[in-house]
């Protein structure tokens, strides 16, 4: 048993690793949307700071990226 749980965690691990490229261009892209929501269409915004390790589980593509990345530069340039 132990060692089923152990294969379909690398498993899952490894599906998240080939979706990932997707999920960090989405956050990445959305952060500078979401700063730039606040803060102007001209505004100088930073380098977005690193993805999330994990995306949450069914959202690991690029319109969840999109999406998480957008409300993290929101929260960030209103700060």
């Amino acid at each position: 048993m132990q060692k089923l749980l152990i294969l379909i965690t690398i498993c899952s691990l490894g599906v998240q690793a080939l979706a990932g490229p997707e999920f960090e261009k989405g956050w990445q892209t959305g952060w500078d949307q979401g700063y730039k929501q606040v803060k102007g269409h001209y505004g100088l915004v930073p380098f977005p700071p690193m993805t999330p390790v994990l995306p949450p589980l069914n959202g690991d593509n690029y319109i969840e990226g999109y999406n998480i990345g957008f409300a993290a530069g929101v929260k960030a340039a209103s700060n």
